[in-house]
């Protein structure tokens, strides 16, 4: 007998959107259930809400090869442009989650705030470009040797060195041990993001916000007008006129790093800075050429290059070295590993000559002044309570900031006992 009355079919209504919506919420808890099974099944955790982000807002799309190679691993446009390109942003760049990466096989350290280091930081933010974009590096190691390697300082002109660093950090992240524990490196995918959000050209990708060819803005010989091969080029309206080669210049200081790699593009060559005297440069450029295969070359015939990055850091006791890849295209497999070679043989050089050494004896004002080697434990406030000094004065002498870290084996002055 069938019922058909309005109440019962309101009734018949309701039970129906009821069974709806526990169908579709059954739906949506199973469909999360597998991707958990799944991830549980591969040992991987579900991917994090939050990953680390490489880019300023916009980058480059190298025009030939806009859709040749999509390969996760490395920094990619999203968009093919036409002039001038504006490609979307990638949400991952390199596989970087917001969990710190902690190697346990690390020397350990001692701190004035904390303890322990992990193997990975990043992004730290160096300086706002002029257009007001961020300059960002990522440190991998907690070693007391540090070292940097920097890409695009041409920006979107040489947008594969970017390209290659993003494939080089991932490698680093699954493979901590290629890092010596008595080092660390700081990498900077992008130091001119302006350059690198304007397109690909030599003209205006290659210059910052400005329109300042960045390798020419360094405190080493400059001038207002340097060149790009014979074509002339802007080098700023004084040395470190641009916030990106200050805060370069400053994080390099900051940092206390010992030897640098620009990436460039394309003469398939090395270069090594000026001054063989007061840096390794020659030593450093010269290890990079034997594992990369690169040849040295020593300048560019008709180009002024004054305001060089390299030249600047070899007159202050850095060593720097220029790598230059073969094209402006994607790199392909075989110099990737050319320069995963290089890399592997930088984090492991040693310079022939070590930088300056605290001396075994010091007189600073009345008192005498004495080398002490870092204990586990020691802290600048309990090394200045033993001392009768304090933390400042410690950080004075030797050169330290509150950033810095004391590392077990490590040696600093202090002064000497009465005891």
């Amino acid at each position: 007998m069938k019922i058909n009355t309005p109440q019962s079919r309101k009734k018949l209504l309701f039970l129906g959107a009821i069974s709806l919506i526990v169908l579709a919420g059954a739906g949506v808890l199973g469909g999360f259930l597998a991707v958990a099974l799944t991830a549980s099944l591969n040992n991987q955790p579900p991917a994090p809400l939050e990953t680390v982000q490489v880019l300023p807002s916009t980058q480059p799309v190298p025009r030939a090869t806009a859709t040749a190679h999509t390969e996760s691993t490395s920094i990619r446009p999203t968009s093919t442009p036409m002039s001038p390109p504006t490609p979307t942003l990638e949400p991952t760049t390199f596989g970087l989650s917001s969990t710190p990466v902690t190697d346990t096989n690390a020397t350990p350290i001692v701190s004035t705030t904390l303890p322990v280091l992990s193997f990975f930081e990043g992004p730290l933010l160096i300086t706002m470009s002029v257009q007001g974009r961020p300059l960002h590096a990522y440190r991998f190691g907690t070693g007391p040797s540090s070292r940097a390697i920097i890409g695009a300082i041409h920006g979107g002109y040489e947008w594969n060195t970017t390209t290659l660093i993003s494939r080089t950090m991932s490698l680093l992240l699954e493979n901590p041990q290629w890092v010596p524990s008595n080092v660390t490196l700081y990498v900077i995918p992008i130091m001119n993001p302006d350059g690198y959000a304007a397109g690909t050209d030599a003209v205006v990708a290659r210059m910052n916000g400005n329109l300042v060819d960045l390798n020419r803005n360094w405190d080493y010989q400059w001038q207002m007008t340097a060149t790009h091969g014979t074509r002339p080029v802007k080098a700023g309206t004084a040395p470190f006129s641009e916030p990106e080669t200050r805060g370069i210049r400053d994080f390099i200081s900051q940092k206390k790093i010992e030897a640098v790699i620009f990436y460039h593009s394309a003469l398939g060559v090395v270069f090594h800075g000026a001054n063989s005297e007061s840096s390794q440069t020659y030593p450093l450029t010269q290890m990079l050429s034997d594992a990369t295969g690169y040849p040295i070359q020593e300048s560019i015939p008709g180009q002024i290059t004054t305001g060089d990055a390299i030249d600047y850091l070899s007159e202050v006791g850095v060593a720097g070295t220029e790598i230059e890849l073969t094209s402006h295209a994607e790199v392909n497999e075989n110099e990737f590993q050319r320069n995963i070679n290089g890399l592997k043989a930088f984090l492991l050089w040693v310079p022939e000559i070590v930088t300056a050494t605290v001396a075994s004896d010091v007189t600073i004002g009345a008192r005498v002044w004495v080398t002490y080697t870092i204990q586990e434990g020691d802290m600048l406030s309990s090394l200045a309570l033993k001392y009768s000094t304090t933390v400042e004065q410690l950080q004075n002498i030797n050169g330290l900031s509150d950033e810095d870290v004391l590392y077990v084996g490590g040696e600093i002055l202090v002064p000497k006992s009465n005891e």
